[in-house]
């Protein structure tokens, strides 16, 4: 029996979260908010989770395992909410190289988008199937590199 899993790569910055006027203005188009943009801004400081995306990340944790991959700092200029979904165990360690991968963050000496960190996560967790979930050109190479079965494009940016 074949149990490997489907991985799930997330990026962070523009896909998972945003800046809080940003997610205010598409909670609010999507329905998702009565509140005031300053209403809004005093639960969510700087930035905020984009609508959807904490159901997505409890959903892919259930059918697979999450990683986040994030060229900026998610432990210190995350959100309390992403905070949340790590403390729960919803994404998962890993290595390159045979080192530690800070969470949330790129591999020390490489880009997300090196074909090195596809070829380490490749090795790491031997998925059966590779999604990645991400707003920018280095996410979708990073799929490409990885022969991922999905990109999923959402978030804030159009391209890098």
């Amino acid at each position: 029996m074949d149990d490997r899993k489907v991985l799930f790569v997330y990026d962070c910055d523009g896909t998972i979260i945003g800046p809080s006027v940003f997610v205010w203005a598409l909670a609010k188009k999507e329905g998702q908010t009565t509140e005031t943009l300053s209403e809004f801004k005093k639960k969510h400081a700087q930035k905020a989770m984009i609508p959807g995306m904490e159901e997505l990340i409890r959903w892919t944790a259930k059918e697979g395992v999450n990683v986040l991959i994030s060229g900026g700092d998610p432990e210190h200029d995350g959100c309390p909410e992403l905070t949340k979904l790590k403390e729960e165990g919803l994404f998962t360690d890993w290595k390159c190289d045979g080192k530690d991968v800070p969470w949330g963050k790129e591999p020390v000496g490489y880009l997300k988008d090196d074909p090195k960190v596809a070829e380490e996560l490749l090795k790491y967790f031997n998925p059966k199937l590779v999604v990645v979930i991400g707003d920018s050109a280095s996410e979708y190479i990073l799929a490409l590199r990885m022969k991922a079965v999905g990109y999923i494009h959402r978030g804030t940016a159009i391209d890098d």
